[in-house]
């Protein structure tokens, strides 16, 4: 009776451990998640953000693994700022002054359309057939200190001599994307991928 008791604790066991992990795995996914979002809307206040200049936030997952069923996770926001690129790196250095120096140009591209359902003129330029609306603009990014991490890029929308639009706002300045990996999340831990256009907390 012993025996019996003891082979049934051992599966009975291990199903409570795998419930745990992954009921564990899922909160702790979330809480870092939501603490992540909360530092770098505090981040981004100091570089001037304000709800007014929000676009869009997210949380994402990406690259999976196929074999393990780990992914990547980490939090995005986009928002408008008046200042000049040379404004806007004087700034950063203040808030953050390990990206002194570490500024980087790309060649003019049209990237940002693709990842922001942006509008020249009042047309959608985010579809292939409307290639050649899209205004090719200048773009400059501030990588990770370390591996993984924060990164800064700026997009410079501003005097590009055509209306540049965004969800029927028109975009008056630069256009900022703060990012922040959180590393790879195993297939037992949540990432709660979310996206708004509003400036839902943290971001209000």
């Amino acid at each position: 009776m012993k025996s019996l008791l003891t082979c049934l604790a051992i599966p009975a066991g291990l199903i409570s451990l795998i419930v745990l992990l992954f009921v564990g795995g899922r909160f702790y996914g979330q809480w870092r998640m939501a603490q992540m979002a909360e530092d770098l809307a505090s981040f981004a206040r100091e570089l001037g953000y304000t709800p007014d200049d929000h676009l869009r936030h997210e949380i994402a997952q990406w690259d999976p693994n196929l074999v393990t069923g780990s992914a990547h996770c980490g939090v995005y926001l986009y928002f408008t700022t008046p200042m000049s690129v040379s404004k806007f790196t004087e700034r950063l250095n203040q808030v953050w002054p390990e990206t002194k120096d570490r500024r980087f140009a790309d060649l003019p591209n049209t990237a940002l359309y693709t990842i922001l359902d942006l509008t020249v003129n009042g047309v959608e330029v985010w579809k292939p057939q409307y290639v050649s609306f899209r205004k090719r603009m200048d773009s400059y990014f501030w990588p990770p200190i370390n591996k993984g991490g924060r990164r800064i890029q700026l997009d410079e929308t501003m005097g590009l001599g055509v209306t540049i639009g965004y969800k029927g706002r028109r975009i008056e300045g630069n256009i900022v994307e703060v990012y922040e990996d959180a590393g790879v999340f195993p297939f037992w831990m949540y990432c709660p991928a979310a996206s708004s256009d509003a400036p839902e907390s943290p971001f209000d």
